[in-house]
């Protein structure tokens, strides 16, 4: 068997340090080393798939995309927690600042994290295709550590951490 490197090769090419990776939405895009992170466990229901790239939405900003480098079909629509103030309330932000503090810091450790002021809190995004209003999936953030670039969808389980929007 081929390591993932050469496997992911033939959705993913390198070119001077920069990733050139093919999106279903996107088409062909550019990711810089910065924007890869690899989760040291899977999301939820993608339990094959570890290797994403978080890249903006420029006709779309705050939104980004958590895209899968090995399948190009795989994508989520993604907002930074500190960037829903812009669309939401300052009462949301709050929120899903608190929300991370009540998960187990057990959860630093495996992003090398000692903190969570070094981490990045991003929340999966919704998007009802009937034109509904989208709805940020709070009880399941994806928490980053720049530094390292590894990732974990943390699934809260208290109640009353977050609120459906």
């Amino acid at each position: 068997m081929a390591p993932a490197a050469t496997q992911r090769s033939t959705r993913c090419r390198t070119e001077n340090k920069t990733l050139i990776i093919d999106t279903r939405d996107m088409g062909t895009v550019n990711v810089a080393p910065d924007q890869v992170v690899n989760f040291v466990s899977p999301l939820f229901g993608f339990e094959s798939y570890r290797d994403f790239a978080i890249i903006p939405i420029p006709k779309a900003l705050p939104f980004h995309w958590l895209q899968c480098l090995e399948e190009k079909c795989l994508a989520f629509p993604l907002v930074n927690a500190e960037d829903l103030q812009a669309v939401y309330t300052a009462d949301l932000v709050l929120r899903s600042g608190a929300l991370l503090r009540r998960v187990a810091t057990a959860q630093l450790e495996k992003l090398g994290a000692d903190s969570w002021d070094q981490v990045q809190c991003w929340v999966i995004v919704a998007v009802p295709p009937d034109g509904r209003p989208i709805r940020p999936n709070l009880a399941a953030p994806v928490v980053v550590n720049p530094k390292t670039r590894l990732a974990a969808q943390i699934i809260v389980q208290e109640p009353g951490a977050y609120r459906r929007l």
